[in-house]
């Protein structure tokens, strides 16, 4: 966008790959996205984003015993964050959240999980708080937890992998 204030963009991208004598190893990536964010004052201000991808995990990964076709991810990732600053002071705030689906092409090796036992919904927050010591250059410190939740309890191989976690 060419606002003066606020923002919203746009983006979209592809890699294909047809092959003529191995067409069970033809691919199609994709993805969409936007993000923006909305000014509340000069120093204040909320921003989102958002998109939809459709990626192949590379054959000839330990998860893959006989290649049939490409097995595909589809990601949804969202974000929100709030972002201030008191004069020098400032912090930002951000959640994001992350579904994970697995499509199965492909024969899967005897020790991996299909498909539905890696399907997972991804969640973080996290807070950052800072000074700015001149324009251009900050010092800050950042906290943050994550969570990762599968649409499974437990899962083929008996595992119940649901976790949580933090960072600083």
């Amino acid at each position: 966008s060419d606002w003066n204030n606020h923002m919203l963009n746009f983006g979209g991208f592809g890699a294909f790959g047809f092959y003529n004598n191995a067409t069970a190893q033809n691919y199609q990536n994709f993805g969409f996205n936007t993000d923006g964010r909305v000014d509340i004052q000069r120093d204040w201000n909320l921003s989102a984003s958002a998109a939809f991808t459709g990626t192949t995990e590379l054959l000839g990964t330990p998860d893959v015993a006989q290649s049939v076709s490409p097995s595909v991810v589809y990601a949804v990732p969202l974000s929100l964050s709030m972002f201030q600053r008191f004069n020098r002071l400032f912090y930002q705030a951000t959640g994001t959240a992350t579904g994970l689906r697995y499509s199965d092409s492909s024969q899967l090796n005897t020790s991996a999980l299909p498909g539905s036992s890696r399907d997972r919904n991804e969640f973080g927050e996290t807070l950052r708080a800072g000074y700015e010591l001149y324009e251009g250059f900050d010092f800050w410190v950042q906290g943050g937890l994550n969570q990762r939740s599968y649409m499974q309890d437990i899962n083929i191989a008996g595992q119940q992998r649901d976790s949580s976690g933090w960072s600083i």
